[in-house]
Order: C-alpha cells, then structure tokens, then sequence
C-alpha cells in the first residue's frame, strides 16, 4: 500500500465487527457514497457473514439519507456487484465482505462506476469525507435487484459454454459462491460434486475455501473428477485442483491462461500483470512462451491499475484474485472458474497437462503483530531483511511486507533450494520477534 491510509487497507475497509468496522463506520460510508453519487444508483450486496445484515442496514440509511437509490443485489459475490455497478450505469458498487478473513470480520469494498476498485487517492478522498461530517438530502430510494442480477449470470453462461462431460468439485467456503455456483456449472452441462455450500455465514472459510484448497484437492483425487475449484469468502478468488489432487494456484492459472490468449494471437503486448508475489519459475515459464510478465505491489486493485495501462488482458494474485479484463475489470472467482473448465473442455488435455509451469519453491510465514506498518519499516527490520536479499541474490529473493488486511508481519522466501529459503525466513522470522520482545 502506497499511502497512508485511516480506514482502508489492501482491499477495503476491514476488521473485526464491533471493532475497527461498526455499523456506525457503515451509515457514514454510505452517507459519504450517497452524497457523493448525488441521487444516483449504488448497488450493494453481501456475503454470509451474520454481521452482514446490520452493516447493510446502516449503508442502506446512510445512502437514502443523502438521498441515493440502493440496489440491493442480496447474498452475491463481490464481482457480481462490480459487473452490475457498472452496466447499471451506477455511481458506486458496495461490498459488505472480508473475503477469506474468518467470520468475525467484515469489510466494505467500494467500486466506482466503471466497476474497478477505488485507486489510493480515490480512497483517502473518501476517508477525508467519512470524517467530515454527515449529508442530509431528499429522500432515497430502494429496490430489489434480481433482474438486475441476471444479467451478471448471463454473462457467466456466455464465458462458460457447454461443459457437458467434464466433472467438476466446487467448495464454496460457505460463502457467497454457495448461492450461484453449482447451479451454474449445472445448468451448463458439468456432472457438479459441491461441498461447504449451504452458505452457512456462522462457517464461511472455516477450513474451507481458498484458504484450504487441499480440501477440494482430496475431493477431487478421491471421486476422479476432472478439475476442482475453491472460492473464498466473496468469491473474488479462485484456487484450482488437476485431476490428480495436485494445487494449481493463482500463478499457474495466470500462465494457462495467458498461453492460451497467446496462441491464439489474442494477448495483447505479449504481457500478463502478476504482483511482487508471483512465483520466479512462472515468470521464467512465461518468458519462455515469449510472454512478459510485470510485477506490481500486492493487491488486485494494483494488478488491475496496472492491467489498464498496459491494456493487459489477464492478470491476478498468487492467491487466486485473477482478472480477465475482455469481461470484467476486477478479480472474479466464479468467472475465472468457468473460463478454466472451457479451456480444458475445448484443448482436449488435461489440467495437468495445461499447468506445465516451473515452480520455484516459497516459504511464507506470518507473525502476529497489532502495529505491523511500524515494526516493517524499523531501521533494524530493514537491515536485517537486506542481509536476506543479499544472501539469496542470484538464487532467489524476499518479501517483507506489512499485511493490509490483518495484523500480521508476512514473510516469504523464493529460491531454487526449499532448504536455503527456508532458513533466510526462519532467521529474519526470528530476528523479528526477538525485536519485538517475544523471544529471548
């Protein structure tokens, strides 16, 4: 993250409800957006969580009280509302999610008309605005929106095709996914095997989802299914399964898909957006089929940022935010999922086949830690974490970064040695907690 920032992270505004995130922070979010959209259209939609319905509640006042019109698309997936927000012709999308965070978490993800994630300067125009005070104007208005919802649907059955043949898992995190995605694979032809779908907010990434993706990965060895697929919370990620139970994550979906778009003659520049965590074999992989890969810092606004400059049609996140922007200019799980089973269906192999990526192995640790920003950028921090880079030079590299979403200090190692990047995050790891006074 770029800039300093009072209420939004990496992805929004997010934290534990009742905390950071109040209903009162909503009401005055939606107060700002309703303002800001002066009477026009914001969408809105949730995920499971139970502190869903009151955080919505304060948004919806806080718009129709500034005199906007509320959308409500209900129980829908954090793309689904960016895709509306933007065919709507809407001011705004909102999102009440935290995404794979457990269910004590919330968050509200803003969307501009355009359906892209607010940039840094966007975000801190809204911030000063939270803070100045609340707008009173005619009053708001409030619908239901599911006929606007089909057309998002509509859109994932065009993606999709015919999938008659293929076998497919789905864990749907009890999350947002639960409400669509089964049903849609269905309805076009796949033999579906869902798990974790009964939407049930009390549960949703509780050891599930894109968080565990080896849940769907054993599901998928053990019934012979030809792919598997895990969505998070919101359903904004993906993580894939080969026939075989083995991961194929954010990075290799990328390298599929970005091959494909190439071979067809169709990848504009020869380029694919990773970020800072995009796996080094990949990028050699890519290279290899003629195709760049530029890196960006972490998060998928960045990625998308990024991907309009440069006109780049696919893009994403290791953990499996991937944006296809010929459809949808921000990272949708259930899209992406669609697209992958097409490709298999059509290239006639098998998934296994497609991932054919090196991959250099990572290591990533997490400290707990309330004041993260602090501690990443204390002197001694960022020496020690330069001796790192500088033993690793050459066979490979580190990331140090303070977690925009959790109070966490996250650490990852690349090299071609497991064993070699595993000691460089163990020492700087240590080095870490003795600094913060939790090892002697």
């Amino acid at each position: 993250m770029s800039k300093n920032k009072k209420y939004f992270g990496t992805d929004g505004i997010r934290g534990k409800y009742g905390e950071k995130l109040t209903d009162e922070l909503a009401y005055k979010c939606g107060n700002v957006l309703g303002k800001r959209a002066a009477g026009g259209k914001i969408i809105l939609g949730r995920d499971t969580r139970e502190s869903g319905e009151a955080l919505v509640k304060g948004i919806k006042a806080g718009v129709k009280d500034a005199g906007g019109t509320v959308i409500d698309l209900g129980i829908v997936s954090t793309p689904a509302v960016a895709y509306v927000t933007e065919v709507e012709g809407a001011k705004y999308g909102i999102v009440i999610s935290a995404s794979h965070n457990p269910k004590e978490y919330n968050g509200i993800k803003l969307f501009n008309g355009e359906g892209r994630k607010l940039t840094d300067d966007e975000e801190l125009a809204v911030e000063k605005d939270i803070d100045g005070g609340l707008y009173f104007g005619s009053e708001g208005k409030e619908k239901h929106g599911a006929a606007e919802l089909e057309q998002y649907y509509g859109l994932l059955k065009k993606v999709g095709g015919d999938l008659s043949g293929i076998k497919v898992g789905l864990d749907c995190a009890n999350g947002a996914a639960s409400m669509s995605a089964a049903r849609i694979f269905a309805e076009l032809g796949a033999e579906v095997t869902a798990i974790n779908a009964e939407g049930d907010g009390k549960r949703i990434n509780e050891h599930s989802g894109a968080l565990y993706p080896e849940v769907i990965c054993r599901v998928v060895a053990d019934k012979k299914l030809d792919i598997g697929f895990s969505f998070d919370g919101d359903a904004d990620r993906v993580l894939c399964s080969d026939e075989n139970g083995r991961l194929v994550d954010g990075d290799a979906i990328i390298y599929i898909i970005a091959v494909k778009l190439k071979n067809e003659g169709r990848l504009n520049g020869n380029l694919a957006v990773g970020t800072h965590h995009t796996n080094m074999g990949v990028e050699q992989s890519l290279a290899e089929k003629g195709i760049r890969l530029e890196r960006t810092d972490i998060g998928d606004h960045y990625v998308a940022e990024r991907m309009r400059e440069k006109d780049s049609l696919v893009g994403g996140e290791q953990s499996g935010h991937i944006i296809l922007r010929e459809f949808s200019g921000t990272g949708d799980g259930l899209l992406t999922a669609l697209y992958l089973t097409s490709v298999l269906k059509n290239s006639g192999k098998r998934i296994s086949e497609l991932a054919d990526n090196k991959v250099f192995p990572q290591v990533n640790l997490t400290i707990e830690c309330a004041d993260n920003k602090k501690v990443v950028a204390d002197a001694d921090v960022q020496e020690a974490a330069r001796q790192v880079s500088k033993r690793l030079e050459g066979k490979g590299r580190l990331l140090l970064r303070a977690s925009g979403t959790e109070p966490k200090i996250r650490i990852m190692t690349e090299c071609d040695s497991y064993e070699t990047g595993k000691a460089e995050a163990e020492w700087l790891k240590s080095f870490i907690e003795q600094k913060l006074g939790l090892k002697k």
